[in-house]
């Protein structure tokens, strides 16, 4: 039997879900927000490439939004997002993201 370790990465926000994208970055659902992370060549940190804080996507709110659940559908690319006001809707345009 193999024993597998865990390593410690650069990324350290309190993680939903990841998913690994079309051209090999990494889509990381947090609790404050959604972020496309690139990992550097010796595998051991992450770069924050694109970053969607919920408080900016929800400015209008009064209440803290967190994120609780993610899903991603595989025919259209777009993700939902769970949160505690309601769900969201991201569509890639112009490699971005639009809520």
């Amino acid at each position: 039997m193999t024993s597998s370790k865990l390593k410690k990465t650069s990324f350290k926000k309190n993680t939903i879900a990841l998913y690994e994208c079309e051209n090999k970055n990494i889509l990381a659902v947090c609790r404050d927000g959604i972020y496309i992370l690139k990992e550097t060549k010796d595998r051991r940190q992450f770069n924050i490439v694109e970053n969607y804080p919920i408080k900016d996507v929800f400015k209008n709110q009064k209440k803290d939004v967190s994120v609780n659940s993610f899903y991603e559908d595989k025919k259209t690319g777009a993700i939902w997002i769970g949160t505690n006001m309601g769900i969201l809707k991201g569509t890639r345009k112009k490699d971005q993201y639009s809520f």
